[in-house]
């Protein structure tokens, strides 16, 4: 099960990032832009919780949703620790695996962006993206809760 999330975390994280953001370039008004940035973060959302139904079988736990979570926060981990001042992964040499925590959470962060603009806060900022990683595994959680819910309806 943890192959079958993983793989769809990285599905959705390439749709994301090449199929709905493209659209981001032909945008001209901040209005638009925060509108699009809501279905794109609505579709992603979706997409989300129909793979987490999609891969969890006859039985379920919080437990075996975390995997995306963990390698998240691992990620997390090491960046932090090798750059604690800064996620300037362009412009600060130190801050090169930022870049690698970026990528990995691209797909949920990136329209979440508008609703979260960028803080002088450098805490804040660590903590933001540290939720980013979390919130695949929650959404995959519930999809799998909605499963469970929905068979023993239709089995009772």
């Amino acid at each position: 099960m943890n192959s079958k999330l993983i793989s769809s975390h990285i599905i959705i994280t390439l749709i994301s990032i090449f199929g709905i953001s493209y659209l981001y370039q032909f945008l001209d008004n901040r209005v638009y832009e925060i509108i699009y940035s809501g279905l794109h973060l609505a579709v992603i959302l979706i997409l989300y919780i129909a793979s987490g139904i999609l891969a969890t079988d006859n039985t379920f736990s919080f437990k075996k949703y975390y995997i995306i979570a963990l390698i998240g926060f691992i990620i997390w981990l090491i960046a932090f620790t090798s750059s604690p001042k800064s996620i300037d992964y362009k412009h600060v040499k130190e801050a090169g695996l930022w870049f690698f925590y970026q990528l990995y959470v691209m797909g949920i962060s990136i329209p979440l962006e508008n609703f979260f603009p960028s803080q002088n806060n450098i805490f804040l900022n660590f903590a933001l993206l540290l939720s980013f990683a979390i919130i695949p595994s929650l959404l995959q959680g519930i999809g799998g809760y909605i499963k469970i819910k929905q068979n023993k309806k239709f089995y009772s």
